[in-house]
């Protein structure tokens, strides 16, 4: 055999091994998608691609960006409270439980006058202490308490007849004095009334002064001789008095009850003032028994003749 021919021979020999070399490795190795030697068949499998899509490198295929969204519904865009803030202070007191006011509505018109100042006028003041203590000074119980003169307003010349009883005189005189060097300017109202022809009576718990009439004055005396004729033992009954304002006929009483300097006799005193000077006659007989004694009868002095 030629040498040119022996050189084709091998040609061919060569291409026959490297086809059945090849045929073998692709039926060990071969799997979908992937060819020999483990290179990417794009044309077999889809794997690839789907990894791109999801990872949202795949910019071949068309992306759904309406998905999900709502296109047709209108946004909800309540209106915006643009009121002041509410910086007050928290009321944190006590919770009103009373019940709720239901009266009408107070729609009296508003005091707009000029504000008293004379709270702190030195002369206002002992005015107001006057007027206190004679408030207290005025209380009465019984009829026979009214005969303490004094002045119905302060630094006044009036006076009115008080209650023995819960009269300060102390007080009120003091309030008077230390006014008087403050040279306070006070009203002092109507003119003063006759003290000589006037008598304390107590009405409704109140001392009032008054003008009686000459029947008025027989008839309080006649209570007040009453009053002091009252006694617990025959010893008590030793003091004689006017048995009437008219005639000068005497009676016991009891001195511990009317004597000189007990309320009783101021009391009368009063009264005989304003009889004489009232100038009262009685119709009262004076023909006057000749007394020996007085004994405690049932609690009242008895005259003994």
């Amino acid at each position: 055999m030629s040498l040119d021919r022996r050189v084709e021979r091998c040609k061919i020999a060569g291409f026959l091994a490297l086809v059945l070399a090849t045929t073998a490795g692709a039926c060990a190795t071969d799997v979908p998608g992937v060819g020999p030697g483990g290179n990417l068949d794009a044309s077999t499998s889809d794997a690839p691609k789907i990894a791109a899509d999801v990872a949202g490198t795949d910019t071949a295929s068309p992306v759904d960006v309406l998905a999900g969204q709502d296109l047709n519904s209108v946004a909800d865009l309540p209106p915006q409270d643009s009121g002041p803030v509410d910086t007050g202070v928290f009321d944190a007191g006590p919770v009103d439980t009373g019940p709720a006011d239901t009266g009408p509505l107070d729609v009296g018109a508003v005091d707009a006058g000029p504000a008293d100042a004379g709270a702190n006028d030195p002369c206002v003041q002992k005015a107001n202490l006057f007027n206190a203590t004679q408030v207290k000074a005025l209380q009465c119980t019984t009829q026979f308490q009214c005969f303490h003169p004094a002045s119905s307003q302060m630094l006044c010349p009036c006076q009115i007849y008080y209650s023995d009883a819960t009269l300060d005189w102390q007080n009120l005189t003091d309030v008077e004095a230390e006014a008087k060097p403050l040279k306070c300017s006070l009203q002092c109202g109507a003119t003063c009334g006759d003290m000589a022809t006037e008598v304390g009576v107590c009405t409704t718990g109140k001392c009032e002064t008054i003008t009686p009439t000459c029947k008025q004055l027989d008839a309080f005396a006649s209570a007040a001789l009453a009053e002091g004729k009252k006694c617990t033992a025959d010893a008590d009954c030793s003091f004689q008095a006017s048995n009437s304002l008219g005639c000068g006929c005497g009676t016991f009483t009891s001195i511990k009850a009317i004597g000189p300097g007990k309320p009783l006799f101021k009391y009368m005193l009063m009264l005989v003032n304003a009889y004489k000077n009232l100038k009262c006659t009685s119709d009262v007989s004076c023909a006057c028994p000749k007394l020996t004694g007085s004994k405690c009868v049932q609690g009242l002095c008895q005259d003994l003749q």
